[in-house]
Order: C-alpha cells, then sequence, then structure tokens
C-alpha cells in the first residue's frame, strides 16, 4: 500500500509541474514547426511507457507516419508542466493544420485540446478513440476520460470523433449526435523475414499479450499447452509459476521488443491466438500477424474479420472463455494452416485499403 501510495503522489505531481527540461520542450516545438511546414494535419499522439499506451501510439502511427508529434508522458500523467502545455496549445493553433487529431485520451489531452480551441475557431479538432466502455469499470480516470469526451464534444471543442470499435462509432453518434467514424489501423508490410518459420518438427504458437485481465492470457496459453509437440511463446512467463517443469519447458519468454522484433516473432509463428475478452480493433496482434501470412485465432469481440466470411468462420472462436473450446478451435484449424496463411495475407492488404479509405473519408470530414 506504501508503495502505491507513492506512485500515486509522484504521477499527481508529476501531472502538475511536469519534468520535461527546456531543451526538450523546445525539441517538442520545433517538431511541431516541422510538421507544419510539411503537412495540413497532425496527430498528437502520447508517447508509451513501456508497453503502456503502446498498442494506440502504433495503431495511430500507422495511418499517419509522417504527421505524428509525439508528447512525453508517464504511463497516463503528462510530463509537461501546465505553463509547457499553455505554450504547445498556442504554438500548435497558430499554424495552418487543418485537422488537428488526438490520437488516445489521457485526461491532459482535454486541457490541450481547449486551450487549441480558444485560441482557433477554424481548425477541425477531433479525437481517435482507441478505448471500448468494457474498460470503463477499471478506474476513475478512464470514466473521467470518457465523460470529458463526450461534454467537450458536446460544447464543440471537437468537431468529430473516430473510434477503432465499429460499434462504438455507431454507438457514439447515436447518443450524443456527434459525427463519428471507424478507423482500421494500417497494418505493416509484408518483411522480407516472414518466409523465416521456425522449422524443427514443432508447432510453434504465440500468445503474445500482457497479463491484464482482458487479455485472457492464461486462457490461451492452457489451450496451446493442449496441442502436441507445441512450443508456446508468450512477452513474460512469470505468472505461469503453477505449471509443471515438463510444461514450463515448453514455454519461450521473450519480454519487450522493439516493433519491428515483435513482427518479426509473429511472422515466425505457426500460428498465433488473440483470443481476448475485449479489444477497440481486433488487436494487433491478430492484424499483423495476418499482414505477415500467419494466421491468428481471435474472438468475436470484435468486427475485425467480419469483412471475410470464411476467415470469420475459421479463425473466430466463439467460446473464448474456455481454454478447451480454444483448444478444439485450433485442431480445427491446424490442417488448413496453408489455405488460411494464403487469404490471410489477401485479407490483410484488403484491410490496408479499407483503412486508407476511411482515414480519407475522416479527414476529409
Amino acid at each position: 500500500m506504501r508503495k502505491m501510495g507513492i506512485k500515486y503522489r509522484f504521477d499527481k505531481i508529476l501531472g502538475t509541474v511536469g519534468i520535461i527540461g527546456k531543451e526538450r520542450f523546445g525539441e517538442i516545438l520545433a517538431d511541431v514547426d516541422r510538421l507544419a511546414a510539411s503537412s495540413k494535419n497532425i496527430m498528437i499522439t502520447a508517447l508509451p511507457t513501456g508497453y503502456d499506451w503502446l498498442g494506440v501510439y502504433n495503431g495511430g502511427k500507422s495511418l499517419m507516419p509522417q504527421s505524428v508529434l509525439g508528447i512525453p508522458q508517464y504511463y497516463s500523467n503528462s510530463s509537461l508542466s501546465k505553463s509547457q502545455i499553455a505554450v504547445l496549445a498556442k504554438h500548435i493553433a497558430d499554424k495552418s493544420f487543418v485537422n488537428i487529431i488526438f490520437n488516445g485520451f489521457p485526461l491532459y489531452f482535454g486541457n490541450i485540446a481547449t486551450q487549441i480551441r480558444q485560441h482557433n475557431k477554424l481548425c477541425k479538432l477531433s479525437v481517435f478513440y482507441h478505448g471500448f466502455t468494457a474498460e470503463l469499470s477499471e478506474g476513475a480516470h478512464v470514466k473521467e476520460g470518457f465523460e470529458q469526451l463526450i461534454r467537450l464534444s458536446a460544447n464543440g471543442v471537437f468537431n468529430k470523433l473516430a473510434f477503432a470499435k465499429k460499434g462504438l462509432a455507431l454507438t457514439f453518434e447515436k447518443l450524443f449526435n456527434i459525427k463519428c467514424f471507424e478507423l482500421i489501423y494500417e497494418n505493416p508490410p509484408l518483411r522480407a523475414t516472414a518466409a523465416t518459420k521456425i522449422n524443427d518438427g514443432k508447432r510453434h504458437i504465440g500468445v503474445l499479450v500482457n497479463h491484464s485481465f482482458r487479455k485472457n492470457f492464461h486462457t490461451q496459453v492452457l489451450a496451446a499447452l493442449m496441442v502436441d509437440n507445441s512450443i508456446i511463446h508468450v512477452l513474460d512467463d512469470s505468472s505461469l509459476f503453477y505449471l509443471e517443469e515438463s510444461q514450463k519447458k515448453r514455454i519461450v519468454e521473450h519480454g519487450l521488443l522493439p516493433h519491428d522484433k515483435f513482427i518479426d516473432l509473429l511472422g515466425s509463428m505457426s500460428f498465433n491466438i488473440h483470443a481476448t475478452f475485449s479489444e477497440a480493433s481486433g488487436g494487433q496482434v491478430c492484424s499483423e500477424s495476418i499482414s505477415q501470412g500467419v494466421p491468428c485465432i481471435s474472438a468475436n469481440t470484435s468486427s475485425f474479420f467480419e469483412y471475410d466470411e470464411y476467415l470469420n468462420e475459421r479463425l473466430v472462436v466463439n467460446g473464448h472463455d474456455d481454454s478447451y473450446n480454444i483448444f478444439l478451435k485450433i485442431k480445427e484449424i491446424l490442417p488448413d494452416l496453408k489455405q488460411l496463411s494464403e487469404k490471410c495475407l489477401v485479407y490483410s492488404e484488403y484491410m490496408n485499403e479499407l483503412a486508407h479509405l476511411k482515414m480519407e473519408e475522416f479527414i476529409n470530414f
């Protein structure tokens, strides 16, 4: 309890006074100038702290890689002081950006957006929200952010909203009377390393998710262990202490990897599993896996595979809270991995085309 209290106090102080020095802050302002010289659009995104905000950062960056302004933070707390936020907001507002998009929505983004709107009434301010309503049960800061998003939209700070979860975009538009869009992350290209599968006669299965409850980590690992001759690849094996020694020997821990190395790892698997309890977009593990031609078992918690009836039937498991149900789905696809691989590559290309079209629609509104 004491450690939690210290961390909480540190977070509160950090969010108030900031820790970014004059030189680093000058670099951020220079980044704004550079982006303004080359684009009419800017995407403001919080930089990740380890795994925290990593998916949001990568997802937004995939759509606007040349227009991203990274804001330093410690988890969900701004590393900028109040005075630095005020200077940054005016600096952005004074540029000729047509679209100013906030990628993700930590609470301090509302402050930046409000100050930008005070200085610039004409720009199109928006948010690309990567969350989902299931997480509203997890903490006050998530609920506060959700409420702030609704309130600032109603007050005219934001002109439009985008969501990674299709159903949430439709819900927001119906309930809160603001124009909403669904955006799809753009998948990475097929890498040269994608053809390099681990070839040792075993079935290599990726369960490459973190340990938060909604990621359903243990259920998926247990399902994979039931597969004969399988090796299970994870990011962190520290919570699998209950396994027998013979089972532990089949677990390979990889730790936190650079994004390109992580995609290489996904591409080296026989197949991956990403049957989680709740997702915004289907999960980047799933989308990045198929981009490398590696089938990925998903759950019916998103609309990711809905554009292809065959893949939706073969790769989506309905009983994802049941390790044996996931195991049965694995057994079902094992004879067809080659055909599924080919279909996944085609589907990934189609989804990238769709992602581009949806982003263009959002930008031009």
